[in-house]
């Protein structure tokens, strides 16, 4: 896919690529090969002179895609806190720095928790003899 600069000139996008190992938190003995979870690999296409601006401004742009990425998926519920760790390649206390930074706690209640609460809630409250 190409795009047009504001001068005209043909502009080449850029790729970010993101290769995760993901592993499953059920594995207790690693060796075993089912413990190897799957690969996946995601890529971002930029245009050429936004993904040099960007990196002009951060030079750990793939690693910072694909952190955000992984608590996005953790904040999700897609992954589990070991599996988020696994992701990011770093140990429990740097995974729990990670969540601070993204303003994510690890129990965090979402949207749709407070939704099955509050049907729950209106359920009990229903069938509650007066």
């Amino acid at each position: 896919m190409e795009s047009v600069s504001e001068s005209g000139s043909q502009d080449m996008p850029s790729r970010i690529e993101l290769v995760c190992t993901l592993r499953f938190s059920s594995c207790v003995d690693e060796s075993r090969a089912s413990c190897y979870g799957f690969r996946m690999s995601v890529t971002l296409e930029l245009p050429s002179d936004i993904e040099e601006r960007l990196r002009r401004d951060n030079p750990n742009l793939d690693s910072d895609v694909r952190e955000l990425y992984a608590v996005e998926l953790f904040r999700q519920g897609k992954l589990s806190f070991l599996q988020l760790s696994r992701v990011l390649g770093v140990d429990r206390f740097e995974t729990e720095a990670v969540l601070k930074r993204h303003h994510v706690e690890e129990h965090s209640v979402s949207s749709a928790d407070l939704s099955a609460d509050r049907t729950t809630l209106g359920e009990v409250l229903d069938s509650a003899p007066e």
